[in-house]
């Protein structure tokens, strides 16, 4: 469940920045009939495989040097 959480959230984030890149006057990779929204648009990439969704890798975790001092 944990896994498909994450994916989902991963997607989302993913749309939304290529919504804004188009809004932004990025050209569409896809060529769609009702293409109203940008959301529409790059939820077709996606479908098409024309924007590859790719996780970051985790990023380090902090170190509490006051502890690593003692």
């Amino acid at each position: 469940m944990a896994k498909k959480r994450k994916g989902r959230y991963l997607l989302v984030n993913v749309i939304m920045r290529r919504s804004r890149a188009l809004y932004s006057g990025a050209k569409p990779l896809v060529k769609i009939a009702n293409a109203d929204d940008a959301g529409d648009v790059a939820k077709e990439e996606i479908a098409t495989n024309r924007l590859k969704v790719t996780p970051r890798k985790v990023p380090p975790k902090l170190i509490d040097l006051a502890k690593q001092n003692m």
